[in-house]
């Protein structure tokens, strides 16, 4: 084969997995996520998170969406009211969380676990990837998560400031 064909085919090659890519993360920056050394690291925007517990993507988000908009404080009110005047976020996080607790009983050798997605699991995963694509191609503005009706703990601090699980933010 010439050289010619060949960069023809690697370039081809390159434009497909770009579009394939696009389908499935869409047209922002694409996701930034490796394990090294037992860690998973995963960029948001020009920061980068690392746990030794994010054994998948999902895993992170998880944590995303609870560092940014889930306080401890917010999620122990939410508890104490009655189930019909719980916010609908706190309803699909504690239902995945229960779902979590269960399905984490039966991991493979990896630490991963398959369970069927639910309406919560899908609504909540939802909302956090987008919130990550906004902060992963701009950043997450104050009034944005205002609407959602979550208090956050500081506006100025709305970017991976404390993820759950032992993680970290690199510079």
């Amino acid at each position: 084969m010439d050289k010619l064909k060949l960069e023809q085919l690697i370039t081809k090659e390159a434009g497909r997995l770009e579009s394939d890519r696009q389908q499935r993360q869409g047209l922002g920056r694409p996701i930034v996520s490796r394990v090294s050394n037992g860690k998973r690291y995963v960029t948001v925007g020009k920061k980068t998170a690392v746990s030794p517990h994010w054994k998948t993507f999902i895993d992170f988000l998880h944590s995303y969406i609870a560092s940014i908009l889930l306080t401890n404080e917010w999620l122990r009110k939410q508890a104490l009211k009655a189930e019909e005047e719980r916010h609908p976020l706190f309803l699909w996080y504690d239902t995945v969380r229960l779902n979590r607790e269960e399905n984490s009983k039966r991991t493979n050798s990896n630490g991963v676990y398959r369970a069927t997605m639910t309406g919560a699991d899908k609504s909540l995963l939802r909302l956090a990837y987008d919130l990550y694509s906004i902060d992963h191609n701009a950043h997450l503005p104050a009034p944005l998560l205002s609407r959602l009706g979550v208090r956050i703990a500081s506006p100025r601090n709305l970017t991976l400031t404390s993820l759950i699980n032992s993680s970290k933010i690199l510079p």
